[in-house]
Order: structure tokens, then sequence, then C-alpha cells
């Protein structure tokens, strides 16, 4: 078990919010793994918020085993809701 398992967590959180005017556009990306992906994408100012998921392919709800095996066809990838104005 990792050393934290079964203790109390604290995040920092921050809220983003919008520029004056502005609203949000969503793109997806997909590059390996989707964590390192996401995380980047998590650290740039403007960025909303992130989803990680599987995309392409031809199963409808495929496993992450099932993903990795490459019979499905899906790819990782990461949708991105940013604001336009500030990325």
């Amino acid at each position: 078990n990792h050393p934290l398992a079964g203790e109390d967590l604290y995040l920092d959180l921050e809220i983003v919010g919008l520029t004056k005017g502005s609203t949000l556009e969503v793109a997806t990306f997909s590059g390996g793994s989707f964590w390192g992906l996401e995380l980047l994408f998590q650290r740039i100012d403007g960025v909303a918020s992130t989803q990680v998921g599987f995309t392409q392919g031809n199963r409808a709800s495929p496993t992450w085993p099932e993903v990795c095996s490459g019979k499905t066809g899906h790819v990782e990838a990461v949708r991105v809701h940013y604001d336009p104005v500030k990325v």
C-alpha cells in the first residue's frame, strides 16, 4: 500500500475565474499517457478544467487494460476547458 493510504489529505485550491467577456473553449489532446498531459495542462494559467479518458476506438466503454492491449483502437486523451483570452 501507498504510505499515505488511509491518511487524511488536505489540498489548497485556487478558483479560476474567466476573463471578463470571455467564454471557455474546449480542446482534446492525445499523447501517450494522459496523466502527464493532464498535469501539464493543469499548470497553464487560463485552463479551467481537465478531464481524462479514451478517444477513437471501436468499443463503447473500454477498460484501461483493454485500451493498453491495443485491440480497441482507443488512445488516452485529455479534454481541456480553457479561457482563450489567457491561453
